[in-house]
């Protein structure tokens, strides 16, 4: 499925990715896990294309021990990138690809 080039477009998520302090290359994963997740027959769609690509772009902060990301920070960082506040929240998810996590997160 491909995104509405609207508000959120790749650059959009590549801008959330950096404002929380990735660098490229861990925007990249984000992005990758994100692709092989939507493709997984293993999950089960519980969360819409944008909130699952803001969830892995959180969980990669969440693997930088030297970034303290908060839920909070995703949110303000979120609304100020596509006008509304979105909350992570991976653990609907995560359970069901959990060597997806992993091999993203090496």
């Amino acid at each position: 499925m491909k995104f509405h080039k609207s508000k959120f477009m790749e650059a959009s998520i590549y801008s959330l990715g950096m404002e929380l302090g990735l660098k490229p290359s861990q925007v990249n994963a984000a992005y990758t896990l994100y692709h092989q997740v939507r493709k997984n027959s293993h999950y089960s769609n519980r969360r819409t294309d944008k909130c699952l690509l803001i969830d892995c772009i959180f969980l990669m902060t969440r693997n930088q021990p030297d970034l303290k990301i908060s839920i909070k920070d995703v949110e303000k960082a979120t609304m100020r990138i596509f006008g509304e506040k979105t909350k992570p929240n991976p653990n609907k998810w995560v359970s069901s690809v959990p060597h997806l996590i992993e091999d993203a997160l090496q």
